[in-house]
């Protein structure tokens, strides 16, 4: 019996059908069936059908009258064998790697929702992609269904059943199905109807992972998750698209490192999304990152945080700071980041580290490869922070004094530490920086050290048409969570 059963219904869908079917079979887990209810077609579509269910031995076809596609879907659900329904549009496809990104959830879920996007003949795409959520028990579940319903932000996400995994026992249990002369939202009513039923739901924010990330919250011992803000960037903006172009190219890499001789696959890390963020509140987007690396670090857990600009790690290092009372910092970027305000806005990247500083305090912040910063913040620097301009000189030395000390570490890596010869696609590129093998031994130096967190920003992918960039932010990242997991 497979895991996933995919219903599809097809009606006239000729244009779009093979793209939907291809971009499934392409998926690396195979542990599913697809099935195909042609809907009374008149055009190739149900040929197209026969075609592929003729070349793999887990598609079946059901060529049906004409009755609309409620009746379609729930042709599919009695026929379904799996453990799991989603049901698939004909004219929809999955991205890379979402079958296993789904399937890598608890085990125990009774309702998924995914994130998705929707894609309109004029060219405009709606990104449906809400905060990570858990609910557990059926007043919970009831709870979080309400709230669905009644936040206009979500409403529309809770209006289609091709985002959602549902578990199939319960559908033929309780015998749900689509109501077959409801012609609008049926799936909404559909959704609700199951959703009385269940005791656990999760609501997930993205369907797309980093390449080889592809373990469960509970076997995980590091979890990604993004930050895709850059409210506050002085010069060039679009680092809030630095996380979703990361993955999104991840699929580039090999999972497998030859400077580590290590593997992603041998390593357990779950990607949980990016985080939906207020960009007209700099307070409560930290609020809502601190929130996150928080439930993740409670977890026992390694948060590893994708920018967006370098603000995005003041909220995670609250969150450590809270957890490790005794926290040190080393800091890998162009600049200081060391000052009180910018432009009278204390909460800005040009801040970040003097944030840091205000809640660790002197001695506990290591800088290296600084290049660039006011007069004022090199001699703040020279006073309360361990400040390595330029290089990674002296790095040893700060291993050797923290893992002596076995004090925790949070690792924040600014990706304009490189120079642009390296990596142009950031907002502020400085002259002057370090190769992308420097970084990658520095790297693996400070991987020696109790880190605790870490993250990786600044990478602002349209900045760099040429992609190298983005493909040098993804080897970054994928050493990183080798080094760590060590």
């Amino acid at each position: 019996m497979p895991t996933l059963s995919i219903i599809i219904p097809v009606y006239n869908s000729e244009k779009y059908l093979k793209q939907c079917l291809d971009s499934i079979l392409a998926q690396a887990s195979d542990d599913f069936e697809i099935l195909l209810i042609d809907d009374g077609s008149t055009d190739f579509s149900g040929k197209l059908c026969d075609e592929y269910a003729s070349r793999y031995n887990n598609i079946y076809v059901f060529h049906e009258k004409n009755r609309g596609v409620s009746a379609a879907r729930n042709k599919g659900i009695e026929r379904a064998q799996g453990e799991y329904v989603i049901f698939v549009d004909s004219d929809d496809w999955l991205e890379k790697n979402a079958l296993s990104f789904l399937m890598a959830q608890e085990s125990d879920v009774d309702l998924i929702f995914y994130g998705s996007s929707f894609h309109s003949v004029n060219g405009n795409v709606t990104l449906y992609s809400p905060n990570l959520c858990i609910c557990h028990g059926f007043s919970e579940v009831q709870e979080g269904m309400i709230d669905l319903i009644t936040n206009p932000k979500y409403y529309d996400y809770l209006g289609f059943t091709w985002n959602k995994v549902f578990r199939s026992n319960i559908l033929k249990e309780y015998n749900i199905r689509f109501i077959e002369n409801l012609s609008y939202r049926e799936d909404e009513v559909f959704t609700l109807h199951y959703a009385h039923y269940c005791k656990k739901l999760m609501i997930l924010p993205n369907i797309e992972n980093f390449i080889g990330c592809d373990s469960s919250f509970e076997e995980a011992g590091i979890v990604l998750y993004g930050a895709p803000f850059d409210s506050t960037t002085s010069f060039r903006p679009g680092a809030r698209f630095g996380p979703s172009a990361i993955r999104h190219e991840s699929f580039g890499l090999e999972t497998y490192s030859p400077y580590q001789d290590s593997d992603l696959t041998d390593i357990q890390v779950f990607d949980s999304g990016d985080l939906e963020l207020c960009f007209g509140s700099s307070e409560m987007a930290l609020a809502d990152i601190q929130n996150r690396a928080w439930e993740i670090l409670e977890a026992g857990k390694i948060p590893l945080l994708l920018g967006g600009e370098h603000l995005v790690t003041l909220a995670a290092v609250r969150a450590t700071a809270r957890k490790y009372p005794g926290l040190h910092i080393i800091h890998f970027d162009a600049h200081a980041d060391l000052r009180d305000d910018y432009l009278g806005a204390r909460l800005s990247h040009a801040c970040v580290i003097r944030r840091c500083h205000d809640i660790l305090g002197d001695g506990r912040i290591h800088q290296f490869c600084i290049r660039s910063g006011e007069r004022e913040e090199f001699r703040f620097a020279k006073e309360h922070t361990d400040l390595h301009p330029f290089t990674f000189e002296g790095l040893e030395e700060t291993i050797q004094e923290l893992d002596r000390e076995q004090v925790p570490v949070y690792f924040t890596i600014d990706l304009d530490c490189l120079d642009p010869s390296v990596f142009p696609g950031t907002g502020t590129p400085e002259a002057g920086g370090v190769s992308f093998l420097e970084l990658l031994a520095a790297i693996r130096k400070v991987s020696e050290l109790n880190i605790v967190g870490a993250d990786v920003n600044e990478l602002a992918p349209m900045l760099d048409p040429s992609g190298v960039s983005t493909a040098t932010a993804c080897k970054v990242v994928r050493e990183l969570l080798l080094a760590v997991a060590k």
